[in-house]
């Protein structure tokens, strides 16, 4: 296993509150050392109001974090996609690695080296799709939105750190069409 630690479940049985004991399945609030799992369906998601240290978090699809102050530990984001169509995304942790997100989450083969992840340039306008064999691609930029088409349906895992601070405005171009692609930073 790449944790360390011992994994802790929440399970939101009392409310919201990311410290309080009553919320997790082992009745202690993670420390640097656990591997939280944050799964979906449930009634309450947590709320982080002060600085948290973990060393892993796993949050299933479906599910949510609030982070209010630093959030530190290394974010696994699962997000079910539940065919093979088109879907719009971005990514939600910082750090993402576009080549390993690409090589790692079963993009369909389209025409060439085209395969399913791509941007709108505006510029041109048109889609980008990634190319095939692509290195140093660098990683998702926070705010930018990308087109998704899986070979089979299931789950895309986002890994990274999670980001806490306040955003800024995503600048968009405005060209031929007008048309901009962008996601919630």
């Amino acid at each position: 296993s790449q944790f360390s630690g011992d994994v802790i479940t929440w399970t939101g049985a009392a409310d919201t509150d990311w410290n309080l004991a009553a919320n997790w399945d082992v009745n202690t609030v993670p420390t640097e050392s656990n591997e939280v799992v944050i799964p979906s369906g449930l009634a309450n998601y947590p709320t982080a109001s002060s600085a948290v240290t973990v060393n892993s978090i796993s949050l299933n699809s479906g599910s949510s974090l609030i982070a209010q102050d630093d959030f530190t530990g290394n974010v696994t984001y699962n997000r079910n996609i539940p065919n093979t169509n088109w879907y719009l995304i971005s990514s939600p942790v910082e750090g993402q690695d576009i080549d390993a997100f690409a090589l790692d989450e079963g993009l369909a083969v389209g025409t060439g080296d085209n395969r399913g992840l791509s941007s709108y340039d505006n510029t041109i306008p048109t889609w980008a799709y990634y190319q095939n064999g692509a290195t140093a691609s660098g990683n998702f930029l926070k705010g930018e939105g990308k087109s998704l088409k899986l070979a089979t349906a299931g789950d895309v895992a986002f890994v990274g750190t999670m980001r806490t601070e306040t955003e800024t405005a995503v600048p968009l171009v405005v060209n031929a069409n007008g048309l901009n692609l962008i996601g919630n930073p």
